[in-house]
């Protein structure tokens, strides 16, 4: 048994104790090839066997991961919320579909293949010194809304060589899995589950302004 393997089947036993659940089922691994030919994009051979097996997927109880960089997303325990990850259905979550909504917008030397419940990505390297890392993209922080914003600071410089809003997850997809854990829950006085909710600091400050201005 090679490596990739062996750590392939440790991420089967993983995602199994956390629930995943699988929109798609089984996919041949020819809908990725397509992809791979389509953009030049070499993918890793784990991070193939897992979608190729899983497609658009998601668990069924609350996930969330660790990453090596936090954002403001990041909540006080290190903890990043995880969504799904995307695959080859028609819906909203096509793989394809969401490397060509975000062509223009991320760096090509990364691509999408996950997002979490507030619209920022999963994204991973697929070449130089990034192949096979994965990286958190903050939508909120993307250059394309600061040149609409009109800061011209931003206006030459080109979607590539911005970093800003991206941070590194993990090393590698293996150790991005093997990172995820439950959503740990805290139970009030009543008995009630309760569940953290990450909200990132802009959108606390907005609502902050509202209860002003009321």
């Amino acid at each position: 048994m090679t490596e990739d393997n062996e750590r392939f089947n440790k991420i089967e036993k993983h995602v199994t104790e956390l629930f995943i659940s699988s929109a798609d089922g089984s996919y041949a691994e020819e809908a990725l090839i397509k992809i791979e030919d389509k953009y030049g994009i070499n993918f890793h051979e784990i991070y193939k066997s897992f979608v190729c097996k899983y497609g658009h997927s998601t668990f069924e109880k609350d996930v969330c991961y660790r990453p090596i960089e936090p954002s403001h997303w990041t909540d006080k325990d290190g903890l990043n919320a995880f969504g799904s990850f995307f695959g080859f259905d028609e819906g909203v979550d096509n793989l394809e579909r969401k490397i060509q909504q975000y062509y223009d917008r991320i760096p090509a030397s990364i691509v999408p293949i996950a997002e979490d419940y507030a619209g920022n990505l999963i994204c991973i390297g697929i070449s130089g010194d990034r192949e096979g890392k994965i990286y958190f993209w903050d939508h909120e922080n993307e250059i394309t809304a600061r040149v609409m914003l009109g800061e011209k600071e931003y206006e030459s410089v080109s979607v590539d060589d911005y970093w800003e809003n991206i941070y590194v997850i993990a090393d590698s997809f293996f150790d991005f899995i093997k990172s995820f854990e439950l959503e740990k829950r805290t139970t009030s006085t009543s008995g009630a589950s309760i569940v953290n909710v990450k909200m990132s600091e802009s959108f606390l400050e907005m609502l902050e302004g509202a209860e002003k201005d009321e």
